[in-house]
């Protein structure tokens, strides 16, 4: 009878080391995991802000460009302004 339960003792102990072991390396399945995740998550986040700046450098760029052209515009037309102006004091 002793037999029997130091058998059964042992069984139980070596089942529970085992579940343990399961366990750990359930936990650390689950670390990497989430490391992956987080790794895949930071890594979108990355190309989405680059994306952003991408974009917000164009934009910074099509304002330069239009606030160059209608200065541009401008002094065209003061020019044109300044060069009537004299024919029509001279008429």
């Amino acid at each position: 009878m002793a037999t029997e339960r130091d058998d059964r003792i042992k069984a139980l102990r070596e089942e529970l080391k085992q579940a343990r072991s399961q366990l750990e390396s359930e936990k650390k399945e689950k670390t990497i995991d989430n490391i992956v995740a987080l790794e895949q998550q930071r890594e979108s986040t990355r190309h989405s802000h680059n994306d952003i700046m991408s974009q917000l450098r164009d934009v910074a760029s099509i304002l330069e460009e239009h606030t160059t052209a209608q200065s541009r515009d401008r002094k065209q037309m003061q020019k044109m302004q300044d060069d009537n102006s004299p024919q029509e004091r001279s008429d």
